[in-house]
């Protein structure tokens, strides 16, 4: 067993505290870069696909090379084959391998293989746009010919209330 010595004062050792500092600094820290790579290590993206590949043998043909944890097989609006698709491999070290394939003929057509890129955050939850509150003034409108800056059905509603209001002040008076 090992006897621990106090120490009295700071004549070059370290306390307890310090020791725990010490030790939790030492924990590995992943960059967002690597914690990035990890994530997307296994992760292959093909494009200029033939289109009349079905997605039945394009999964054959590639789960040829390793285990496809997921697929896509990506079709336009009419269900049709987009000549793109996105495989998932299990292990990073075959996607590795299945990069080497980029340009290689596959039936009849030189094909892209990519390593897929993250997706970007969506811009779904945007802000709504914020209001002016009660009070606040407004732009005034440009002005017209005229200088009144007012278009000519607002000149008509403006003359139609007003000619309201008279109507009624002389009616008060009678």
């Amino acid at each position: 067993a090992m006897a621990r010595v106090a120490s009295k004062g700071p004549a070059g050792s370290t306390s307890k505290g310090q020791e725990k500092l010490k030790k939790k600094k030492k924990k590995k820290t992943v960059s967002p870069v690597e914690a990035a790579s990890t994530r997307n290590d296994g992760q292959i993206y093909l494009s200029q696909l033939p289109f009349s590949v079905s997605e039945e043998v394009l999964r054959k043909d590639f789960e040829k090379f390793g285990e496809v944890s997921r697929f896509f097989f990506h079709r336009n609006a009419s269900n049709k084959p987009a000549g793109t698709a996105c495989l998932f491999y299990k292990d990073p070290a075959v996607a590795d391998k299945v990069l080497l394939l980029d340009g290689i003929d596959y039936k009849g057509r030189a094909i892209r293989v990519r390593r897929r890129q993250p997706r970007k955050p969506s811009a779904g939850k945007q802000q709504a746009p914020q209001f002016k509150p009660r009070g606040a003034k407004r732009k005034a409108p440009a002005p017209t010919q005229d200088g009144s800056g007012l278009s000519g059905p607002q000149k008509e509603e403006l003359k139609d209330q007003s000619e309201g209001k008279k109507k009624k002040k002389v009616q008060k008076k009678l």
